[in-house]
């Protein structure tokens, strides 16, 4: 079992919070999002190929947000 934090730099505040309340409906029961200060905190844990594929999914939709905010 892996443990994982990804800590993501979304500018400002208002954007992680924006950014955080749109990834985590997607993203329950996998990885445990919030915004704090100017980031976007996730954690999750797995297997290494499951938590592989769980972070490449939040990454994608971290980024996805992160280009319409």
């Amino acid at each position: 079992m892996i443990e994982l934090e990804v800590r993501v730099d979304c500018g400002n505040e208002k954007n992680a919070r924006r950014i955080n309340d749109a990834v985590k409906i997607d993203n329950e029961g996998y990885v445990e999002s919030v915004a704090k200060g100017k980031y976007v905190i996730g954690r999750m844990k797995g297997e290494p190929l499951s938590l592989l594929h769980t972070f490449n999914d939040f990454i994608s939709c971290v980024q996805l947000a992160l280009e319409v905010v």
